[in-house]
């Protein structure tokens, strides 16, 4: 009678659990005061499209609670202060930008991929940030082509870029409106291959600086290096850590003459660590990105990636992976990859899991 009871009880406490965890986190608040959507950065070469992703944006902050200032002339101010792109600003003419304007925070948005044909793909980062601090306060990444929630009959596939588009912004920006579907998709293993001297638990860890990745791809290698680059710091936004607004990261190294791409000096470490409270400085590089062609693209995508700690200039974590979109299909093509930016963004998932502490 008593091994039964046990056996009810455990089957409760199962059930219980696995309901709890299918609740997925709760939203994310939004910064305090009000909010100002920055032009869109356009990677695409897409102008009618960053106007209908600017208008989804706005619709979906909004309905998510969020005060938004509205700016007429906001690109004559911005060519007034000489910003070209906030998330690289310098603190000074942000708050500079912030007071004229009347905001107390900012949304970035970077279109970086777009394909209409044969199969609609569409690429996105966002970061929301206070001028006075100097991490952010939230950081987002999604990549989608009409594929992805097709079905083994077929059944799911997206046509429809307009479509595609208000799906991607509602993903990016899903943290502030019901929560997160749930943990990051889990399609690719933890990696445990690399060099890892301890455990990084994000909720004691100082602040990270991620120093933009270098790129040694045959096509578009600053472009790649850009997306990889913000995926990392949406990865690691969403695994717990804090991480240093990017602005601040290059005001640092434009002033030391140190703009390098996928390296960062002893000095220059230290240099962040006490002007910006760092404790860990991560970068890397883009080995191969590959598109894939047809109407079963096959992506193909090598990184390389260390993090420093910035006291003692150690290597605490030094990983590198290369994977293609079909190594985690399974029957009728379910769980293959489709996008060479969500490969990457699994990859970068993965490797993270490598050496952050839960």
């Amino acid at each position: 009678m008593r091994e039964s009871v046990t056996i009810v009880l455990w089957a409760l406490c199962l059930c219980a659990g696995t309901l709890l965890a299918d609740r997925g986190p709760e939203p994310r608040p939004l910064p305090p005061g009000k909010g100002l959507i920055l032009p869109i950065q356009d990677r695409a070469g897409s102008p009618d499209t960053v106007e209908y992703l600017s208008l989804l944006t706005r619709q979906s902050l909004s309905e998510s609670g969020a005060q938004l200032t509205e700016v007429v002339g906001l690109r004559d101010s911005l060519r007034r202060m000489r910003i070209r792109e906030a998330t690289t600003a310098t603190s000074e003419k942000l708050l500079q930008l912030s007071r004229i304007l009347g905001t107390d925070w900012l949304v970035s948005t970077t279109l970086h991929e777009l394909v209409r044909e044969p199969i609609p793909q569409i690429t996105l980062s966002a970061q929301i940030f206070r001028p006075e601090t100097t991490t952010l306060d939230w950081s987002g990444f999604v990549s989608m082509t009409g594929l992805d929630r097709q079905t083994w009959l077929g059944l799911g596939e997206v046509d429809s870029l307009d479509e595609l588009l208000r799906r991607a912004i509602g993903e990016l920006f899903a943290d502030f409106a019901s929560g997160p579907s749930g943990s990051p998709k889990k399609r690719l293993p933890h990696s445990k291959h690399g060099f890892l001297r301890e455990p990084v638990p994000p909720s004691t860890s100082g602040a990270v600086a991620v120093i933009p990745f270098d790129s040694i791809v045959d096509r578009d290698a600053l472009r790649v290096a850009e997306l990889q680059t913000r995926a990392w710091i949406a990865a690691l936004d969403r695994g717990g850590f804090r991480v240093v607004r990017p602005g601040a990261v290059h005001q640092v190294m434009r002033e030391r003459g140190q703009l390098l791409l996928g390296e960062v000096d002893r000095s220059t470490a230290l240099e962040l660590a006490t002007r910006l409270g760092v404790e860990w400085v991560l970068t890397g590089t883009v080995e191969t990105y590959k598109t894939g062609s047809g109407l079963l693209p096959d992506p193909w995508v090598a990184i390389g990636a260390r993090l420093i700690h910035s006291d003692s200039g150690r290597i605490f974590w030094i990983d590198g992976r290369e994977r293609q979109g079909s190594d985690s299909q399974t029957l009728f093509q379910q769980g293959r990859i489709y996008s060479a930016a969500d490969l990457s963004l699994e990859m970068v998932h993965s490797m993270i899991a490598g050496f952050s502490k839960p």
